[in-house]
């Protein structure tokens, strides 16, 4: 159904669980390819959160349906707000992420575009993700009203040793990191709405708006 009635770039994926109890499978993985197959799903993959193999290679998405439409030199405002939001969701649980994903809807069943780009190498530096995000934004996107807008980053790691970008400066990389990590501490502790960008107190900011939600709904 999602196939047939969703957005036409919409991707499925496929996601084997518990793949620790191998003397309890019920369906072997040669079967599931051929499901992935027949039902023409995008990925699929095999996990245990008991032995963590693959756990990590999952993803963390954000997705926005927007309250009005958005023209193609506003919804970049979004994206950023979005990517902030992620970035800090990302590195409280101690990740970094090799793929960046964009989708963009537009209004009134205009179709869309999803799109991925790998990074050079891991990060969790919500600038970096900013500037993949939009490189996917500027290839792809149409001059058409933006109704919806997602992001995800995916095939996540431990965020273990951090290796620094040989084309930028160590010491800014470095206070970047600490920079980040202490707004991060600082909206834990007084809430979101503590620390914004100056865009969010312009008309076409959603962030004030999206952090007094709860589950996506006023409180």
């Amino acid at each position: 159904e999602l196939k047939t009635h969703a957005n036409p770039d919409i991707k499925v994926f496929l996601i084997g669980n518990k793949a620790d109890l191998e003397d309890s499978r019920l369906i072997n993985k040669e079967q599931a390819l051929q499901l992935q197959k027949d039902f023409d799903f995008d990925f699929f993959m095999e996990t245990s959160a008991k032995t963590g193999v693959n756990a990590q290679e999952l993803f963390v998405e954000a997705a926005k349906l927007l309250f009005k439409d958005y023209k193609k030199d506003e919804a970049p405002l979004i994206i950023r707000e979005m990517c902030d939001d992620l970035a800090s969701r990302m590195r409280k649980e101690e990740k970094v992420c090799g793929v960046v994903s964009l989708y963009i809807g537009y209004s009134k069943k205009q179709g869309g575009f999803a799109r991925q780009l790998s990074l050079l190498q891991d990060t969790d530096d919500q600038e970096e993700l900013y500037k993949a995000l939009m490189e996917i934004y500027k290839e792809h996107i149409k001059d058409l009203p933006i109704r919806h807008i997602g992001i995800s980053f995916g095939k996540l790691n431990v965020h273990g040793y951090r290796q620094l970008n040989l084309f930028d400066s160590p010491d800014r990389q470095i206070s970047q990191h600490k920079l980040q990590k202490t707004m991060d501490r600082l909206q834990d502790k007084f809430g979101k709405n503590i620390l914004l960008r100056a865009s969010a107190l312009t008309e076409n900011s959603t962030i004030i708006e999206r952090h007094n939600q709860i589950g996506g709904h006023r409180k």
